[in-house]
């Protein structure tokens, strides 16, 4: 079964770090035309690649677990907050505006059912963090999220703090769409009541 058709419908699909055209978001969009699509996207050359297109609003920060900045670096043609030790690299770091899910969410989205996508190199605890008002709300129906098996350098969500974290919190580990020797993306679905 593919992932969205083991999803519930949202009133809104949140995109953290959509990366490329006609991914996750435009897929939602096609299945639920009536959806609101917001996704962020720090990266710079991205962003001005993917506005145009975007099937909704797309806003040009990074998401952590507050308001603020915070350093990135671009690597691969994206930019992430952890490089591992081999990327590390000065040159290529930058400054980039954060805002936490929950911030966000009062601002763009304060009611309604919302399922959260997220990419972004091994930063999702922190995303997770930042919306711990939205989801004791009951509002957050769902998670995908790229998860890693071990921690790649300091500030890295490994699967286990993600799934611990979630799981606390009444959701459960609904579907392991892809999982390869270091990482994979998981469907994490809120329990019913």
């Amino acid at each position: 079964m593919s992932w969205i058709d083991s999803i519930p419908p949202t009133d809104v699909f949140f995109d953290a770090g959509p990366g490329k055209l006609n991914s996750e978001a435009w897929l939602v969009k096609k299945k639920w035309p009536k959806v609101s699509v917001i996704g962020v996207e720090p990266d710079v050359k991205r962003f001005e690649h993917l506005k145009p297109k975007f099937p909704g609003k797309l806003l040009r920060c990074a998401i952590s677990d507050k308001d603020g900045t915070i350093s990135m670096q671009r690597i691969d043609g994206m930019s992430i907050n952890f490089p591992r030790a081999n990327q590390i690299n000065p040159k290529s770091r930058f400054e980039s505006k954060c805002r936490s899910f929950d911030s966000l969410a009062a601002e763009l989205f304060p009611k309604g059912s919302v399922f959260v996508w997220a990419d972004i190199e091994g930063a999702e605890l922190l995303l997770l963090k930042g919306a711990e008002k939205t989801i004791s709300e009951g509002r957050i129906t769902g998670f995908y999220l790229e998860v890693w098996r071990e921690r790649q350098c300091d500030g890295w969500a490994t699967r286990e703090e993600v799934t611990s974290f979630l799981t606390s919190r009444g959701y459960y580990e609904h579907q392991v769409v892809v999982m390869g020797k270091h990482h994979g993306d998981v469907v994490f679905l809120r329990r019913p009541k």
